[in-house]
């Protein structure tokens, strides 16, 4: 339940920006079709980004634990 919340709440105001834009949009408008293939590409190439960090962030982390630079997770934050 929580998820489709979530969703929801994610989703749905990025459709009305879409809306509202394409409705102001008086000289050229762009294909539904286009608009449509951009926003599924664009949610793709989130997942692809949040899979590749999670499963970087964990070996980055063990790599610099052994730094003597790096003493607390500010430090490798700033970094």
């Amino acid at each position: 339940m929580n998820l489709i919340l979530i969703l929801l709440f994610t989703i749905i105001p990025v459709f009305i920006i879409m809306k509202i834009i394409y409705d102001l949009d008086k000289i050229e408008k762009e294909p539904i079709k286009m608009l449509i293939f951009l926003f599924i590409g664009g949610i793709i190439s989130w997942v692809i980004v949040r899979l590749t960090s999670k499963l970087i962030n964990g070996h980055v982390y063990e790599l610099s634990a052994g730094s003597p630079f790096l003493k607390n997770d500010w430090e490798f934050f700033l970094i």
